[in-house]
């Protein structure tokens, strides 16, 4: 399929999933045969695809696909405030649950979606995910002949307006007026206590639906209120030839209004007072903005769609003035029933930090309001300091199902405490790249001091050993069980008092001598034989495991070791992996290889990432089989390989370094926007050169450092520095202040 702009008003896409990855000479005959096939298909069944919506696809603007997929593998809209998958009947309010805590559980709430239609007597033409506009777009067929066309969009500027659009157009002009017949959808859902208000009833413009969650996360938080006002949806609708209705739903609830159904009328009356053509305007530029910090990909056509659909669902689920979080299934389902994990801090946010630092900022708001809770939760445990739950929902207390004693139900709440040090990491990784004085002091540093403090608590001296161990935990790889000494579990207890000591040491405030101790007395399992990092205690190399984990102490960590343990660690361990198993740290190998200058490995690794995309939208799935859909942990994984990995970033304490390279099968790849310190800066990768430039000043004067140099350039506003670059020369360098 391709994917491109509908006609006249209808941006739309279409995509090439035909397209193999393995000869870019081909590339052109496929896109021939591609575009053709997909015109000749739509002329057997007398409907012709926009030719805008071709030429959108062709550009990687847009994916348009004959027949739409399965639900789960649908795509969907959404603007980090409300998404809804097409065609689910579902839609979700980020922040909103429904269920006690560990025993309903807590869950994300389902909303019916109000434009969920399906137009009775009508056949499916084509439909096309818009990634340029943030749209989704279906092309139906009447009777007659004549379409009709549908257009749904969160909207990006105003975060409480979920748009859907009809244009008609008659296959007879002499026949200008169509009448079309809804399936009307259900207004109930078992998560709310609803009252619906038909307009005809009350008088009003729009109907009003209103739902109360039926059970609180804690009997202390208290249940939500969602208001939903609409236009209403009539039994038939007339629709005139070239004419474009517009249907409007406004959501408001009690987490940002003390009066949701007053803020929601409100905003209808203002919406519906509006002039039609000036509401998608500024929709528009905003994705215009998000996509200016987007990575590009050249000589690659199926890849680049890949990257942009990837990076079109992530955005989707994340908005910068509603901090509430991200699931590994996003805001578009209810998988993992909503919760937040480490999935959040690990996986998705650091494929934002480097290009859409308020995004990045936005998830780690998150975890800030919930510090408190971290802290509660500790107590809950018989800890000090902040524990973070495995799963956090909406008050930021354990949601984990079913919690069990050691053995029993689910007991990730007590063992996978490795969620407090992501959490820490994460944050201080912003700092690094943001230079942010009073994060530092106000967030970072608290955060610090909690989690350190949490860390010191739960370590155990071994006599025997001479050094600090942690009993009874659960690694990143989950089918491990309860385990001692996880070694990820003990780097990151370590990274973690020593990323507290320094920021101590820049703010000049004393921390706990024991602290430094501890950081350099932590033991890591480590098999002399082997000369590898075991897992854990015990690990005796006959169990396959589901995750990535150890390799996680060379990406993202960048735990100090030898080389030659590197590659051991790597080969091992992904070797000993689960090919069926969870798609979450899967990146980090490809990551650590390429930082070892290892190509090859990394290229095997970089194409496990294709067989977890459904075509024709390239939704993301956790397992190559099952699993959950719109697995965004591992679509956040894809894009960190991007930045991280090929495109070589290294932020740390006192640099930014670089160390680019090509993806396989590319000629080609710009990181359109590095935001670091301030300034912004744009990295353009080629065959035989590189190129670093600053668009932006920022907060200091950005010095510039080569491996083959070492007398610092001082960067200069929109001055490209060039650096050659082949399969033998491998530039290197680095920016600080």
């Amino acid at each position: 399929t391709v994917s491109h702009k509908a006609s006249d008003e209808l941006p739309m896409v279409s995509r090439l999933w035909c397209f193999t990855q393995t000869r870019l000479a081909v590339l052109a005959l496929v896109v021939v045969i591609c575009v053709c096939s997909l015109v000749s298909q739509s002329a057997a069944s007398q409907c012709t695809v926009p030719s805008q919506w071709l030429r959108m696809a062709a550009r990687g603007e847009a994916i348009v696909a004959l027949r739409e997929p399965a639900n789960e593998w649908n795509a969907y809209v959404g603007n980090g405030y409300l998404a809804t998958r097409i065609g689910s009947g579902a839609l979700f309010v980020g922040g909103i649950f429904n269920g006690l805590q560990h025993h309903t559980p807590s869950h994300r709430a389902l909303i019916p979606s109000p434009f969920d239609l399906t137009i009775r007597g009508a056949k499916h033409c084509a439909s096309a995910l818009d990634l340029l506009h943030g749209m989704f777009h279906r092309l139906l067929t009447l009777p007659d002949n004549s379409t009709v066309a549908q257009t749904w969009y969160a909207h990006q500027v105003h975060r409480n307006v979920l748009v859907h659009l009809f244009t008609y157009r008659a296959a007879d002009e002499a026949l200008p007026q169509s009448v079309i017949h809804f399936e009307r959808y259900s207004n109930h859902t078992v998560d709310f206590e609803v009252a619906f208000t038909p307009a005809s009833q009350s008088g009003a413009s729009f109907d009003l639906w209103s739902g109360t969650s039926r059970l609180p996360e804690t009997f202390e938080s208290g249940t939500h209120q969602v208001v939903a006002c609409t236009t209403p949806v009539p039994e038939a609708l007339t629709l005139n030839h070239s004419n474009t209705q517009y249907f409007y739903a406004v959501f408001s609830n009690s987490l940002e209004s003390n009066d949701p159904n007053a803020h929601a009328k409100m905003q209808f009356e203002r919406l519906l007072s509006a002039d039609p053509a000036s509401i998608s305007p500024s929709h528009v530029d905003a994705w215009a903005e998000i996509w200016k910090g987007a990575i590009v990909i050249h000589g690659n056509d199926r890849l680049r769609d890949q990257v942009r659909c990837t990076f079109y669902y992530v955005i989707s689920s994340i908005r910068k003035d509603y901090p509430y979080g991200i699931s590994p299934g996003g805001l578009s389902t209810n998988g993992y029933n909503g919760h937040t994990f480490w999935d959040q801090e690990t996986w998705v946010y650091p494929g934002l930090l480097m290009t859409h630092q308020e995004l990045a900022h936005s998830l780690l708001v998150y975890r800030e309001n919930r510090l408190k809770a971290a802290i509660e939760n500790a107590i809950l445990h018989g800890n000090r300091g902040a524990q973070f739950p495995w799963e956090s929902a909406f008050t930021g207390l354990e949601v984990v199902p079913n919690p069990g004693e050691f053995g029993t139900g689910n007991p990730e709440g007590m063992l996978e405490i490795h969620i407090s040090g992501d959490v820490l990491f994460a944050m201080t990784q912003y700092y690094y790249a943001t230079g942010d004085p009073v994060f530092l002091k106000d967030v970072l540093f608290p955060m610090a001091l909690n989690v350190s403090t949490f860390w010191a608590n739960r370590v155990l001296y071994n006599t025997t050993k001479q050094q600090y161990t942690i009993l009874n935990v659960q690694p990143p790889d989950e089918g491990a069980g309860q385990v001692n000494n996880s070694a990820y579990t003990n780097v990151l207890c370590a990274l973690s008092l020593n990323i507290t000591m320094e920021l101590g040491n820049i703010l000049k405030t004393p921390t706990p001598s024991k602290w430094a101790e501890i950081a350099n007395n932590m033991y890591v399992p480590f098999d002399e034989n082997l000369q590898i990092h075991q897992e854990y205690d015990g690990y005796n190399g006959t169990r396959l495991i589901h995750q990535a984990d150890v390799a996680l102490l060379q990406y993202p960590l960048r735990w100090s070791m030898s080389r030659r343990i590197a590659v051991n660690d790597l080969l091992y361990w992904q070797n000993h992996t689960d090919p069926n198993g969870y798609f979450t740290g899967d990146s980090a190998y490809s990551i650590a290889w390429l930082a070892l200058g290892n190509l090859d490995e990394a290229a095997v690794q970089w194409n496990t990432s294709f067989s977890h995309m459904e075509p024709p939208f390239w939704v993301w799935k956790e397992r190559v089989t099952g699993g959950h859909s719109n697995f965004l942990t591992g679509a956040g994984g894809f894009l960190q390989n991007l930045v991280f990995g090929y495109g070589g970033l290294n932020v740390a304490s006192d640099r930014l370094t670089m160390i680019p390279r090509l993806p396989p099968l590319t000629s080609g790849v710009v990181l359109q926007r590095i935001q670091y310190m301030g300034a912004q800066l744009s990295l353009a990768i080629g065959e035989d050169s590189c190129t670093l430039t600053l668009q932006q000043r920022g907060s200091c004067a950005l010095k510039l450092f080569t491996s083959s140099s070492t007398d610092p350039v001082e960067l200069k506003l929109l001055t490209p520095q060039v650096f050659a670059r082949s399969a033998i020369v491998q530039p290197v360098f680095w920016i600080n202040c």
